[in-house]
């Protein structure tokens, strides 16, 4: 194949991605596994980002992949421009209040936690159980070992929920929820956007089908409508081993929990991460896989 050729076919595949953004189906398309380059590369997106007033790297279930972790660590603290804080959507560790696996993902992540803000929600390996949890509570530092929290991070109210509290797993409900109404209340409006980051998806598309927040069809309902009532605008989720993003009711989900995890036998699965920024043009989000492989990129206004 000439490179004349691949620019083209690498264009029209851009070009597919762009013309559904307004869709409410995967804008994942099928076909066989993304594949991807074994080492890290340096990822470069000054060009395309000359000014950014924020940015964030998102990735989520790196347990069990200690090495694919690793490369996309390295993908990370290596682009330009840096992220300036990460945000870690759950699933760790493998099993549920094991301190050595606790002490082994500290070491894992520190090339992360150790540069930049690094901002955690629990996942279903995470957290089972109230000893688990409590053990979970007690590897982070406030506001983190609150479980559910936001950050204030300039022009974006980020939202950090739990989905694996004692008693309310697979469920965003009870005090949580009200937290969540009264915080979208009375700060949602003083900010250009606002961010949603939680473990279990609304709307899952793959492995994870029935055991996410669908499980409560009436609970995922209504936290869906508090989303688009309030205004927000992206709602980051892992659970699933995949990459995929859709767009209901206003609403952008993404769903990115390739950090390491086994993947599922689905063309949407491969090792990847989110890099987003803020520009004069909106909120621009990027996709890579290892390697620094472009594999989606999306514009929220």
């Amino acid at each position: 194949m000439s490179k004349k050729t691949a620019a083209v076919m690498a264009g029209a595949f851009l070009a597919m991605f762009l013309a559904v953004c307004g869709s409410d189906q995967s804008l994942i398309p099928e076909g066989s596994t993304p594949q991807f380059p074994a080492k890290p590369a340096k990822i470069n997106l000054l060009a395309k980002l000359p000014y950014s007033s924020s940015r964030i790297a998102v990735l989520g279930d790196c347990r069990d992949g200690p090495s694919s972790f690793e490369d996309i660590t390295d993908d990370i603290v290596n682009m330009k421009p840096q992220p300036e804080l990460v945000a870690h959507l759950g699933d760790m560790i493998s099993d549920a209040g094991s301190g050595i696996e606790w002490y082994d993902f500290q070491k894992q992540a520190k090339p992360l936690a150790g540069r930049y803000p690094f901002y955690p929600i629990p996942g279903n390996h995470d957290v089972t159980d109230q000893s688990s949890e409590e053990i979970y509570r007690n590897q982070f530092p406030a506001p983190i070992n609150n479980l559910y929290y936001e950050v204030e991070f300039k022009d974006l109210l980020l939202i950090f929920l739990d989905s694996e509290i004692t008693g309310e797993h697979g469920e965003i409900t009870g005090q949580q929820f009200d937290w969540l109404k009264n915080l979208l209340a009375q700060k949602g409006a003083n900010f250009r956007y606002r961010v949603v980051f939680v473990h279990r998806p609304l709307f899952p598309s793959a492995e994870h089908v029935g055991d996410s927040l669908d499980g409560n069809p009436a609970a995922r309902d209504r936290l869906h409508k508090l989303f688009v009532s309030s205004g927000v605008n992206l709602v980051f989720v892992a659970h699933e081993h995949i990459y995929d993003r859709k767009k209901i009711g206003g609403v952008t989900y993404v769903t990115t929990g390739g950090a390491g995890a086994p993947l599922p036998d689905d063309p949407k699965a491969f090792f990847n991460f989110v890099f987003l920024a803020e520009t004069g043009r909106g909120l621009q989000g990027y996709d890579f896989s290892i390697g620094g492989v472009l594999k989606d990129q999306f514009l929220i206004k």
